[in-house]
């Protein structure tokens, strides 16, 4: 038995526990009680600030160790209690149009509220309808359902439609978040104009993992899409689109935008440390963007494993 390793191990486990129990007495309860972004933004300056005292050198294959991911779970909690806020208007468009594309997104939104409804995921506190409903959820993971619906819909009247599939760092075998994060979009062609369809958009602009302030935090993903669209004029201009009517039309432009807030969002506090770019910019245009999805290129490639995916190594950012 290696005796140092233990002893090691021991030490990393008792002051991990210690500093999840503060976290639940202390921020976890003001955060409750606050409702505070402020307040969550502390937390995570906190623990940036005490992980080098229980620090220990990770496998990039393995998961961070038992004990450091009794703090991460303390702050998975505190998050939810922003589950229901949003860094922007993510109120969709619910009207009757004449406009094909409407049409779908319509009677899409409408299945996923059904689905939400059945699951038992809707507001209590206002009565049941489709526009409370696909309002007030964020629709977190039901990007496959929506995906389905809209070619569902598209192949009934017709219309020409793929779904689009994209993974962590645009690599499904890299596994950057262990198989999870993959998004799926809808792209539809009509009247020989190309549409990026995405019913399920607003899932990226909740307000409890859109903190830059999680970037670097040990055994965390980055902030999600919905911060970076904001950095910009233009991204914005595309989200708040997507996010109302449910589609925009597909051109140079507003796939490098769209696109462009995943990318930045599978960067991890390594990235930063490494490059010191906080422009919230990407070097990449449609072109590389479409290399990525037709799987000849990823940005793997471009910026290495460890500055994507999960915070495995400890950040000094």
């Amino acid at each position: 038995m290696d005796i140092k390793k233990y002893r090691d191990e021991l030490f990393t486990s008792s002051i991990c526990k210690s500093y999840a129990l503060l976290i639940e007495e202390t921020y976890r309860k003001k955060i409750e009680n606050s409702k505070s972004i402020d307040d969550l933004k502390r937390l995570y300056e906190f623990v940036k600030a005490i992980t080098p005292s229980f620090y220990v050198e990770i496998d990039p294959t393995r998961e961070p160790n038992e004990a450091s991911r009794l703090i991460t779970d303390q702050i998975i909690i505190c998050e939810e209690f922003f589950k229901k806020q949003f860094i922007t208007d993510t109120v969709p468009l619910l009207n009757n149009s004449n406009n094909v594309i409407d049409q779908v997104v319509d009677e899409t939104r409408r299945y996923l509220a059904e689905i939400i409804e059945k699951r038992g995921e809707i507001d209590k506190n206002q009565p049941i309808t489709y526009e409370n409903t696909i309002k007030s959820h964020d629709l977190r993971s039901y990007c496959p359902i929506s995906s389905r619906k809209v070619k569902e819909i598209c192949n009934k009247r017709h219309i020409q439609c793929r779904i689009i599939e994209i993974h962590p760092g645009f690599k499904e075998s890299a596994a950057l978040y262990n198989g999870s994060g993959f998004h799926r979009f809808n792209i539809i062609t009509i009247n020989s104009k190309e549409y990026i369809v995405d019913c399920s958009y607003r899932q990226f602009f909740n307000q409890r993992d859109n903190c830059f302030e999680r970037v670097g935090v040990l055994g965390l993903s980055g902030c999600r899409a919905g911060f970076f669209m904001l950095q910009d004029k233009t991204r914005q201009e595309v989200a708040t689109q997507i996010l109302k009517n449910g589609y925009i039309e597909l051109t140079p432009t507003t796939l490098k935008s769209y696109l462009d807030g995943f990318t930045m969002s599978y960067r991890n506090g390594t990235y930063y440390e490494k490059t010191k770019d906080f422009s919230f910019q990407t070097k990449y245009t449609a072109i590389d963007y479409g290399n990525f999805l037709r799987g000849q290129d990823n940005q793997i490639n471009h910026e290495g494993i460890d500055s994507l995916g999960f915070q495995k190594k400890f950040s000094k950012m």
